[in-house]
């Protein structure tokens, strides 16, 4: 009985190991076809992962579900953007849940080492946007058929960096090393969550101008869930920002599409230290010595209703009195700190807002510097009394922050007020608003390792008045590049204030600006090659600047070339860069350029310019540019000098080099002593011919013109004179180097030997035994069809002119006698047309001018319905603007509104085209009957 027993035991372990490692093995299929499914079908994005495993010896019980390498990359317009990158994805599920063939129960998570990059386009198009539309949403969500139930008791992100980056609003975020993780029980309705958070390093940037420089980030955060009621309680919750400790509390409540806030915020402790610690250039590895004095106090709040419509009430006070911070190493101290700033707002309503800076003042060392600020009605009329005065010795802070590895000098001197609203200023009444001032920066030095070059600005000087600002002066160095400018800035209180445009016009010189010094070194670990551009990314035009620059520059230098005596007029308006006559001398020619580069929204850049150029060194120009590689590889078998005026436009890509399917040009080259000499297609074609002197081609005064479109330099046939031989040669070549030309040869009877020529003879003296008088002429004609590629060229010769020669002599002897009973019969015909020619053309006229009137009628009834869907759709447009009320549906107002004006201005071009047409077939109908009367005999 025993040894029964313990068999039994031995096989009941047996059966029930091959059932935890066989039950993962018989349902891994149906989790993993699952999740493919409801992939599939619920996102627009490109989805892949690695190896995957499904166990249940790991999470016992209960099925495990791990994933490595998942990534999520988007589609059309972020196109191989990845938004996330995951190593390692597990989950835990409810095994009876897949056995019963219910809805997977979710019941944990981890993610580890992760990288995602969440971005906004300026237009507010994010790259998360990937869950298909619901094609159901009128009809109630049928649960019982949804794949996944959450059921979580725990989740956690491990080793996760995350970026935000935000075009539309100017906001960039960047976490790295995140970790979080949370407890609770899901499954009930009211349980409370633990979650503990920490980074690395958090940095916020608003406008490029970073507010937090990769802060240390600990929160602890017990949040009281209520699902039945949507109600989410702050419980004791504390966050620690680098050493800024601060407290939260609260309720947000989402019972409806409505969320209600109520939370607080304050520092838990009065230390100037610890919120000393978020400037990124005070917070430093020797932090721990500052000594610090002084009361501090920081505090906020939102309370109200957030949705579509409405903005909860906010509310935020900074106090510091009696501040004073020094480090114990450095000889300098800042006294004297003292700062009351508030930014409340009562109900929401953005225009409600006000931003107080009553009291800013500090002291570097002795010397003060004050400001004020008071900021009403920002959005309606913003009413604005502001000032700035005081002088610092930039030098100075180098003794008061411990800054390694850097030169700062220079002396700021500002003495700036303003008072009055933006409503004086937009109606012209400059006398309303006050403002005026100087401000100046003298013998300015910065240096450091973070650097590529120094920068010096030897002065800069500046008034104000209400109307504009005047830059008096402008003297600067920036590594090897000098800049000097002056000029004025219009509008610029209301680019300030309400982000509309800045104009201004600029004188600007300079002896040199090298262009690859300020680009910074190439970050590119491959091998350089030739080409038009260093490593750069699209260099976007802003859409809110209107200036006009001057220009006069000695020296420019750009990727590997050298632009010399640069001038002419630059103008920066509506995202486009206009050159204007600009001038410049470059590869020992001189060129200007008339035309624009533009960056439109969420478009390709495009540039569309008109070059003029003079006598250029054709090998100078074919080893710079590789947009001339692509397109005329002759060039590198070419040598002399050529002049064009050439009409481009194209496409551009992220390195600004042009997109060559999208290149349009047409233009005229004239050679000037330019000879091709060792090209594997005119070495080939001497030698079809049996000519070594058609391998050099000479090409002097020559004029060649020519279009580029559709990825094809296309050149109109032009005459070249070689030796005692004359060749027109016309055709194209496509950006993949194949070629398609046909040269015609006049050739030297004496260039095909006596074999050749001795056949031609023969052909000459049998015309002639039939009674023709033939001679032939001592230049035979070939044509040479060109195929294949510029390194594999094909050469099709076709010498069948040299005999059509003989043909056509013999052949004029019978033409001369028929054409004289042709053209009796030609007179005899004429007399008889001319009789019912008149007859015919007056009904022809007839016809064709009842059906103008008709086709005139038809596109007046097709305008005036399209101007009449113009103006339902601008109305319809001007409505929905109108309704929104805050910011934030005003943004959303503005797009649908662009769309609805968009989508009418398209429907009234389709019933105008339509109507046109309509007109042109009454007009095609009515010429075919035309014709066909007066083409009758």
């Amino acid at each position: 009985m025993l040894r029964k027993l313990v068999l039994g035991v031995v096989v009941f372990i047996i059966i029930l190991m091959a059932a935890v490692i066989a039950v993962p093995l018989l349902f891994k299929d149906q989790i993993v076809a699952k999740v493919k499914t409801v992939i599939n079908d619920n996102l627009t994005a490109t989805v892949n992962f690695g190896d995957f495993d499904v166990s249940i010896i790991r999470s016992f019980p209960d099925l495990s579900f791990t994933l490595k390498n998942l990534t999520i990359a988007g589609t059309d317009t972020f196109k191989n953007d990845t938004l996330a990158n995951i190593k390692e994805l597990y989950v835990r599920i409810d095994i009876m849940t897949v056995i019963k063939g219910e809805p997977i129960q979710i019941k944990s998570f981890t993610i580890d080492d992760a990288k995602i990059v969440a971005r906004v386009l300026k237009n507010g198009k994010a790259n998360w946007d990937i869950v298909k539309p619901d094609t159901s949403a009128t009809t109630p969500e049928d649960t019982s058929t949804t794949a996944f139930t959450i059921g979580l008791q725990k989740y956690a992100l491990t080793n996760v960096d995350v970026i935000y980056d935000d075009a539309s609003l100017g906001v960039y975020t960047r976490i790295n090393d995140l970790n979080h993780s949370g407890t609770g029980d899901f499954t009930q309705d009211l349980f409370t969550l633990n979650t503990t958070t920490t980074a690395k390093e958090l940095t916020v940037a608003y406008e490029n101008v970073a507010y937090l420089n990769k802060a240390t980030v600990d929160i602890q955060m017990p949040l009281e869930i209520d699902l039945k009621n949507s109600r989410y309680t702050f419980k004791e919750t504390a966050a620690t920002l680098n050493e800024l400790k601060l407290a939260f509390s609260g309720v947000v409540e989402m019972p409806t599409d409505d969320i209600k806030l109520d939370v607080k915020f304050d520092a838990k402790k009065s230390d100037l230290k610890h919120f000393l610690s978020l400037i990124p250039a005070i917070y430093s590895s020797s932090f721990a010595d500052l000594k610090t004095s002084g009361n501090f106090a920081l505090e906020g709040y939102a309370k109200g209703i957030y949705n579509e419509k409405s903005m909860p009430g906010f509310g935020v006070n900074l106090l510091i009195e009696d501040g004073q911070f020094k480090y114990p190493s450095l000889p300098t101290a800042v006294n004297n700190v003292q700062v009351k700033t508030s930014i409340t707002n009562p109900n929401g309503d953005l225009d409600k807002t006000v931003v107080d800076v009553s009291i800013f003042h500090i002291e570097l060392g002795n010397e003060p510097f004050d400001a004020r600020l008071l900021l009403q009605t920002p959005i309606s009329d913003p009413a604005i009394n502001a000032m700035l005065k005081g002088k610092i010795d930039l030098a100075a802070i180098t003794k008061i922050i411990p800054i390694e590895g850097t030169t700062l000098k220079g002396i700021f001197t500002a003495n700036i007020a303003a008072n009055g609203r933006m409503s004086s200023i937009d109606k012209g009444r400059y006398d309303e608003f006050d403002a005026s001032g100087q401000a100046s920066l003298i013998n300015f030095e910065y240096a450091s390792k973070d650097m590529p070059m120094p920068v010096a600005i030897k002065q800069t000087q500046m008034s104000f008045n209400p109307k504009n600002i005047n830059l008096l002066s402008f003297d600067a160095k920036i590594g090897k590049s000098d800049f000097k400018a002056d000029g004025k800035l219009e509008n610029y209180l209301a680019y300030a204030l309400k982000g509309e445009p800045i104009a201004g016009k600029l004188n600007l010189s300079s002896s040199l600006i090298d262009v690859n010094e300020l680009m910074g070194p190439e970050t590119t670990t491959t091998a350089p090659t030739t080409s038009d551009t260093a490593a750069l990314t699209v260099i976007e035009i802003p859409a809110n600047i209107d200036f006009v620059l001057t220009s006069s520059i000695q020296k420019v230098l750009y990727d590997n070339l050298v632009l010399d005596n640069v001038q002419g007029k630059i103008t920066v308006r509506n995202s486009t860069l206009s050159f204007d006559n600009v001038a410049l001398k470059t590869l020992d020619g001189t060129v200007t350029l008339n035309g624009a580069y533009a960056t439109p929204t969420n478009t390709k850049p495009k540039v569309n310019m008109v070059f003029g150029i003079q006598n250029m060194n054709i090998q100078k120009a074919f080893n710079s540019f590789n947009t001339i590689q692509k397109l005329a590889p002759v060039g590198k078998n070419t040598t002399g000098n050529f002049s064009t005026k050439l009409s481009f436009s194209s496409d551009l890509g992220t390195d600004m080099s042009p997109i060559m399917n999208s290149i349009y040009g047409e233009g005229a080259l004239d050679l000037i002593k330019v000879v091709i000499e060792g090209s594997d297609l005119m070495n080939k074609l001497g030698d079809a011919l049996k000519n070594d002197k058609i391998k050099r081609l000479d090409l002097n005064n020559t004029r060649v013109q020519f279009k580029i479109a559709d990825g094809r330099i296309t050149v109109n046939p032009f005459d070249v004179k070689t030796g005692n031989a004359l060749i027109n040669i016309g055709g194209s070549n496509g950006l993949d180097q194949t070629l398609d030309y046909l040269f015609k040869f006049q050739l030297p009877r004496n260039s095909f030997g006596s074999a050749a020529n001795g056949v031609l003879d023969g052909l000459v003296a049998k015309a002639n035994s039939s009674g023709a008088t033939v001679s032939l002429g001592e230049t035979v004609n070939v044509n040479a069809l060109v195929g294949g590629t510029f390194t594999k060229p094909t050469i099709k010769l076709d010498m069948s002119n040299a005999t059509n020669a003989v043909k056509s002599a013999v052949k004029d002897i019978i033409d001369n006698t028929k054409k004289q009973l042709e053209d009796k019969a030609k007179a005899e015909g004429e007399r008889l047309k001319g009789e019912a020619s008149a007859k015919a053309r007056a009904q022809a006229d007839k016809i064709l001018a009842d059906a103008q009137q008709k086709a005139d009628a038809i596109k007046r009834e097709a305008a005036n319905l399209a101007d009449k869907v113009r103006k339902e759709g601008a109305a319809q447009a001007q409505n929905v603007e109108n309704q929104a009320k805050n910011p934030i549906a005003k943004k959303g107002a503005k797009i649908a509104a662009d769309k609805i004006r968009k989508e009418a201005d398209e429907k009234a071009n389709g019933i105008v085209n339509e109507g046109n047409r309509n007109a042109d077939n009454v007009m095609n109908a009515a010429r075919n009957e035309a014709n066909k009367i007066l083409s009758t005999p």
